[in-house]
């Protein structure tokens, strides 16, 4: 990513450089973490999320990048699959930690 992207904050107008953080913001009960991507405006602290992710995402996005390395040509069906599954994980996490 280029480092001098910038963009401007929905909440107070400040434009801001993109500067992409992370942050642990919960454990699973196994004790592995949940993790949030985000960037701040350096203003107000409007946090935009851009990523969220937790040990089931984790393992099937390196499953398809797995996929993927080992396959040029892929499987499809799973890789469709591994993305649905990936993408409704997400929604459950997002209305788990996230009530905007």
């Amino acid at each position: 990513m280029n480092k001098n992207k910038s963009c401007v904050c929905n909440q107070c107008g400040r434009k801001m450089k993109i500067k992409i953080r992370q942050e642990v913001i919960d454990h699973e009960e196994d004790g592995e973490e949940v993790i949030e991507q985000f960037m701040a405006c350096p203003v107000c602290n409007k946090r935009y999320t851009i990523f969220i992710s937790d040990r089931s995402i984790r393992e099937k996005m390196a499953a398809r990048e797995s996929l993927r390395e080992k396959n040029r040509s892929c499987n499809p069906a799973l890789d469709i699959t591994l993305k649905t599954e990936i993408q409704q994980h997400l929604k459950e996490l997002k209305k788990r930690y996230f009530r905007e």
